[in-house]
């Protein structure tokens, strides 16, 4: 993905916890699009057809996170690796994004 940010003016790479996007939404329309297709097939290639990982390719950029990726899970993950014990939490704020995954979440908390 870099190699691309380095050869396309306007593209660069966002790295998340959990994902990885090479955003192409200021590069001009048709470079961005042709070389989407290219590292797209570039990515499928090197994962292979056995990969846990998922390739989306949206509108102005392509991402590459982990298959099956869900909030509600991240979050019990992530309250226990807290290892709580005896101490309780006084206060968590969760805000969602207004998509149906986080319902899950809200359910979880409550």
């Amino acid at each position: 993905m870099e190699t691309y940010c380095e050869n396309i003016e306007g593209t660069f790479v966002e790295e998340r916890n959990s994902t990885v996007v090479w955003n192409f939404k200021n590069a001009e329309e048709e470079h961005g699009s042709q070389f989407a297709k290219e590292l797209y097939l570039q990515i499928k290639e090197l994962l292979g057809p056995k990969s846990y990982v998922e390739i989306i390719q949206g509108k102005g950029y392509i991402e590459v996170k982990p298959i099956k990726l869900k909030k509600e899970k991240l979050i019990k993950q992530w309250l226990n690796d807290m290892d709580i014990g005896a101490n309780k939490i006084d206060f968590l704020l969760y805000i969602g994004n207004d998509s149906p995954t986080n319902d899950e979440v809200f359910e979880y908390l409550l």
